[in-house]
């Protein structure tokens, strides 16, 4: 029997014994480093297994050299306004400084998928303001109270009714909002004095 512990793993034995991917932080490689080094980084850092990295290395670098891949995207400083993320997987992105529209940098974000339709995001600012995303709505905390809250921000789409998918919608605000303002004390203690400012 085939059971798929993780995306990157289809697992034919038994799970106590298979390979489990390190999911610690990411691997740091140069900006300049190539298409091998950033694979090889990765699979050091990720794929315990050596015959599994293997294979890994086999197919990731035959389907870039197909694809006449030789350099791999450094997007630090770029600019991505108006670009479009929605599915966009950013598990182990480092956002850290990236300037969302009208909240300034970022200097902290969680991302939560499965809450509701939508993604949540909890950000901090870098001047330690707690904004909220839920779905295309994106505030500052003091925006959502001050303008009604989550029940009446998309009367179209999620009707204040009492529905479950009303309420699912208020309970992922709920959890984004705890975990936003748990994220902006922590800021104000590890930044006391951009905290006064």
């Amino acid at each position: 029997m085939r059971r798929i512990k993780d995306p990157l793993f289809e697992i034919e034995e038994n799970q106590e014994t298979a390979p489990v991917m390190n999911l610690d932080g990411v691997p740091t490689v140069s900006p300049d480093a190539s298409v091998d080094q950033v694979v090889e980084a990765f699979l050091a850092s990720r794929i315990p297994n050596r015959k599994t990295a293997r294979g890994y290395r086999r197919h990731i670098l035959h389907a870039l050299g197909t694809m006449g891949v030789d350099r791999l995207a450094d997007l630090s400083e770029a600019d991505l306004s108006r670009a479009n993320l929605r599915g966009a997987n950013l598990r182990g992105a480092y956002l850290s400084g990236a300037n969302l529209r009208g909240a300034g940098k970022i200097a902290a974000i969680a991302v939560f998928s499965g809450l509701y339709r939508y993604q949540c995001w909890a950000v901090i600012t870098d001047a330690g303001v707690p904004w909220v995303r839920m779905g295309c709505l994106f505030k500052p905390l003091t925006d959502w109270d001050s303008e009604g809250g989550i029940r009446t921000s998309n009367p179209g789409e999620f009707p204040d009714d009492g529905s479950e998918k009303c309420e699912q919608r208020v309970r992922a605000f709920e959890f984004t909002r705890d975990a936003a303002e748990r994220m902006a004390a922590k800021w104000a203690t590890e930044n006391p004095a951009q905290a006064q400012a």
